[in-house]
């Protein structure tokens, strides 16, 4: 009886690490590129194939008037330092039981993020190099690494 008391709240916990450091996040993300990005961009072909442009168009329609009170950095860089947020998180949580040489693979989504920013630079990829995109990458992986650490070291 003992064991099971103590694995039910172990699971809670790891269901909300995940709930919290990784689907809101990327969620937040994806809303932020859905309803004040341009359309036709990041997620609206898929929108388009799955039916779901309609919603989105309905979900623009009530909250898209937001973006002339948000700041520009919100909009073009926060849903990239999200993601690399979420991926950091998801790492972290994958690999919190393996060795500690795995824990560079918690580095991967940002060095990925700042691979791809870099090669817009050079003009390998389509885009304009951003600072505030750098930054938000960067951001996005120390806050996640800093949560990780702390809630592995506990």
């Amino acid at each position: 009886m003992e064991a099971a008391e103590i694995e039910e709240p172990s699971r809670r916990i790891r269901l909300t690490a995940w709930l919290a450091g990784v689907i809101a996040p990327g969620l937040v993300g994806v809303l932020i590129s859905i309803v004040w990005r341009p359309k036709g961009t990041y997620f609206w072909p898929s929108l388009e194939r799955l039916s779901l442009d309609g919603a989105a168009d309905g979900l623009r329609a009530a909250v898209g008037g937001l973006a002339r009170w948000l700041p520009d950095w919100s909009l073009y860089s926060l849903p990239g330092g999200l993601y690399v947020f979420t991926l950091t998180m998801a790492a972290g949580l994958t690999l919190s039981r393996r060795e500690s040489w795995n824990r560079i693979w918690l580095w991967a989504p940002m060095a990925l993020a700042w691979g791809h920013e870099a090669a817009q630079g050079i003009g390998l990829r389509p885009g304009a190099a951003d600072w505030q995109d750098v930054a938000g990458y960067g951001l996005g992986a120390v806050c996640a690494w800093s949560l990780w650490r702390n809630r592995h070291e506990e």
